[in-house]
Formats: C-alpha cells, sequence, structure tokens
C-alpha cells in the first residue's frame, strides 16, 4: 500500500518499508523511467526508545509468564504482574535478555558451568519446590 502526495512537479510515495518514492510528474508517465527512492531517516531521539526484552527461562507456574516470551519496556520493574516473582526468585529477572542477545545466551543455555544455565537450573529448582 502506498501513500500519496502531490506537490506542482513532484509525486511523493511512500512504499510498504516507509521509504519515500519521488517521482517527477513526466518520469511518471514514462514507463521506463526508475523513480528515486531515500531511506527514511532514523529518529533522533532514541532515549525514550523502549527495549525488547525475550524472558529464556524455563515456563513459570499458572500461565504468568513463558520461555521465549517478548516485552518491550524500559525497565523490567514496569512489568507489574511478574514483581512478586522477581521478588521471591530474583533469578528470574536475569534470565530477562535483551533481543540482540538472544543466541548467546540460548548457546549457554545448553553448556553446564554457565552463569545462564546455573540460573535456569536454580529457576527450574524453585518451580519444583512450590515458588
Amino acid at each position: 500500500m502506498k501513500d500519496r502526495t502531490q506537490d506542482n512537479d513532484q509525486s511523493l510515495e511512500i512504499d510498504v518499508e516507509g521509504r519515500e518514492v519521488k517521482q517527477n510528474k513526466s518520469s511518471r508517465n514514462n514507463r521506463n523511467s526508475e523513480p528515486t527512492v531515500e531511506p527514511t531517516p532514523i529518529a533522533e531521539n532514541t532515549t525514550n526508545m523502549k527495549k525488547a526484552y525475550m524472558y529464556l527461562g524455563p515456563n513459570l507456574p499458572g500461565g504468568i509468564l513463558f520461555s521465549g516470551a517478548l516485552f518491550k519496556c524500559n525497565s523490567l520493574d514496569e512489568i507489574v504482574h511478574l514483581r512478586e516473582s522477581f521478588e521471591k526468585v530474583p533469578e528470574i529477572k536475569e534470565l530477562f535478555v535483551e533481543v540482540t542477545e538472544v543466541p548467546k545466551i540460548k548457546r549457554e543455555l545448553l553448556e553446564q558451568g554457565t552463569g545462564s544455565y546455573r540460573l535456569y537450573q536454580i529457576i527450574k529448582g524453585a518451580i519444583k519446590n512450590g515458588i
């Protein structure tokens, strides 16, 4: 889907990926001419952008948290329904990782002796003991 705005001698289209596509009126009539594609500028102010976190620990009882769940927030403290779980088992918070770190941490979860593996085992034990 494209959004189209028109100027006196130019037409501006926005493609599905958010890029501006400018065409002169004369080039629109000529099917062989290629439109000029200009990338959309990246937001300058990134201080208020939320981070994406994925939970890589075991599923918590009662369906309150599943492995692989994604959260977009500034701080894990914003996840209100998990505050009690964080207090009971602080290690849960440590297996929330930024999505850029997911492949690395998933590898560590498979290797005995790594910090991530140890955290996973602590959480599993807490679940077994009824958190």
